[in-house]
């Protein structure tokens, strides 16, 4: 098990990099206990060094447990051809969190799919989970946004954010968040997921340079000074709108 760190990346529309990626033969890992101070992944190239990342909660949340098994089975498969030592490996990743339905769910549907298709077809199961998982929580956020009034507060009970599935994540972690979390207090965790997720709109509308454009009866990106519209950096956006205002 490899603690590193990967260049910054990110699935399609989501700026947090997925939890859970099949990477050059391993299960990487995004390090939710170094968070949110660093950014940190965990590489995994054997079914026990996924065990020991999930006891050791690098990763948590049961969507993200559900493809972590699926890819268990997978990395067993690639390094044995013996069903049986595969299906040792697989209960030893099912095993790492009793708690965790997700986790054995993701196992069983691997496994059944290396019995029918080898390594190949246990990879290709955790991959398919893994996408589902992502176009689920779109899915899912769609249909909520659409229920949502402007003005809406939403209270959850549970984390349901980009950390605890694969990506994306349906909604964010709003309550409870202190206690559930015994390595990292989950309101910092929800802090990162919130900075790294929504600061970047945020600080769009807020701008200096878009406040102005939205003055101009001209757009300046047509005129002599459309350098302005390029986007501002951070560091300039909100001290800028304090001046403005």
């Amino acid at each position: 098990m490899i603690p590193h760190r990967s260049p910054a990346e990110s699935s399609a529309g989501n700026p947090i990099p997925p939890t859970v990626a099949w990477c050059a033969g391993r299960v990487r890992l995004i390090d939710q206990r170094a968070l949110p101070n660093r950014l940190r992944y965990v590489s995994c190239a054997t079914a026990d060094e996924l065990v020991r990342a999930i006891r050791d909660l690098v990763v948590r949340g049961a969507p993200a447990l559900g493809v972590c098994g699926a890819f268990g089975v997978a990395l067993a498969a690639r390094g044995s051809s013996s069903e049986r030592a595969v299906l040792g490996a697989a209960t030893r990743v099912a095993n790492a969190r009793p708690t965790a339905v997700n986790l054995g769910w993701g196992v069983s549907l691997a496994f059944s799919a290396y019995r029918a298709g080898g390594a190949v077809g246990a990879l290709a199961c955790a991959r398919e989970l893994a996408a589902a998982d992502v176009a689920g929580n779109r899915r899912l956020g769609a249909f909520g946004a659409a229920l949502l009034p402007e003005r809406a507060r939403v209270l959850t009970h549970c984390n349901a954010g980009s950390l605890a599935c694969v990506g994306y994540g349906g909604v964010f972690m709003a309550f409870g968040v202190l206690t559930k979390n015994p390595v990292v207090a989950g309101v910092a965790v929800m802090g990162w997921e919130w900075a790294n997720f929504l600061m970047p709109a945020l600080l769009k509308r807020v701008s200096v340079i878009h406040y102005l454009l939205s003055l101009c009866p001209v757009p300046i990106s047509e005129g002599p000074l459309a350098i302005i519209a390029d986007p501002s950096s951070a560091w300039l956006a909100v001290p800028g709108m304090l001046v403005v205002t």
